[in-house]
């Protein structure tokens, strides 16, 4: 694994117990999205619009790496006519169920384009559900 910042974790993790509901979303697909988490981020109407063309584009993406993730990601937001924070800030929710998590693109790397890519199409059938 590379990160563009090895200490990607240690800033977030203070106790051991900390690690366990952190880590969750990287060790299982099984894992809760946290409601304050979506109440935050998934307040805007464009949210499920904008996680479906992400996932498109990722999913279209030729190389998997963390300028690319980064890029995909801020040409989403900018068609879509929002900040990138708030589609970075959405997709985090989606794919670790947590406000605040390791940096996106890094964790985007290391779970994989696959897992992403259905995390994020999950999250917005999630939508349609509620």
């Amino acid at each position: 694994m590379a990160f563009k910042d090895r200490r990607f974790a240690a800033a977030r993790i203070r106790l051991l117990p900390d690690f366990s509901s952190w880590s969750r979303a990287f060790f299982s697909d099984e894992f809760t999205r946290e409601a304050a988490a979506k109440e935050k981020f998934w307040n805007d109407p464009k949210v499920p619009e904008l996680l479906a063309k992400l996932a498109d584009a990722l999913e279209a993406l030729a190389e998997w790496n963390h300028d690319a993730c980064d890029r995909a990601s801020r040409a989403v937001a900018e068609a879509g006519g929002v900040k990138a924070g708030l589609l970075i800030n959405a997709t985090r929710v989606a794919i670790v169920g947590q406000a605040v998590a390791p940096p996106l693109f890094d964790t985007m790397v290391v779970l994989g384009q696959q897992r992403v890519v259905r995390r994020l199409r999950e999250a917005v059938a999630s939508f349609l559900k509620a």
